[in-house]
């Protein structure tokens, strides 16, 4: 098997994103990075790709399904691709990891799927919640890998959302 890294789950897709592939490609580094920032040791090889493919899929569900409602259609994608390596006995962590990164509670049952709901909420308050981790690190992640225009798409993309949807804005949130 090929190593498993967000680069090389991302690029089948660069086309479908297009001008976002670069926005979303870093926000998924970003959210691997805040991950292992926040593991007390570094992760086995198989947690890494593990992590790499739950974050690489995430929110791809956003583009293939055309929706604000990605979790579902994000997880196909991942259970899909875990298929494909031979992976079955992976899909239900990386489904708990991608299902639950936007849950507004901690998720005590698992730490990677803890990790991966933090390191969402770190990107996407663009460090306000920090959950202990250092600014310095932070900051020096955040200038790895910048926004490229990711939040600001997200949150037009979350707009026309919920005017089209006014009963339910927030599809992805759990509690």
């Amino acid at each position: 098997m090929d190593e498993i890294t967000v680069d090389h789950l991302l690029e089948p897709y660069r086309d479908l994103l297009g001008p976002d592939w670069r926005g979303y490609r870093n926000h998924c580094r970003r959210v691997e990075a805040f991950c292992l920032a926040q593991s007390p040791e570094p992760p086995s090889r198989e947690d890494a790709q593990r992590l790499s493919i739950a974050v690489a899929f995430h929110d791809l569900g956003i583009w293939t399904a055309d929706s604000m409602d990605f979790l579902p259609p994000s997880v196909g994608l991942a259970q899909r691709y875990l298929d494909q390596i031979g992976k079955p006995d992976w899909a239900d962590h990386i489904a708990a990891m991608i299902a639950q990164h936007h849950k507004l509670s901690p998720y005590p049952n698992d730490p990677w799927v803890e990790r991966v709901r933090r390191a969402d909420a770190i990107d996407l308050s663009l460090g306000l919640l920090a959950f202990g981790l250092p600014r310095p690190r932070l900051q020096e992640i955040r200038r790895q890998f910048p926004q490229a225009g990711f939040l600001i798409g997200m949150l037009c993309r979350l707009g026309l959302y919920a005017l089209k949807h006014p009963w339910r804005p927030l599809p992805m949130m759990r509690l």
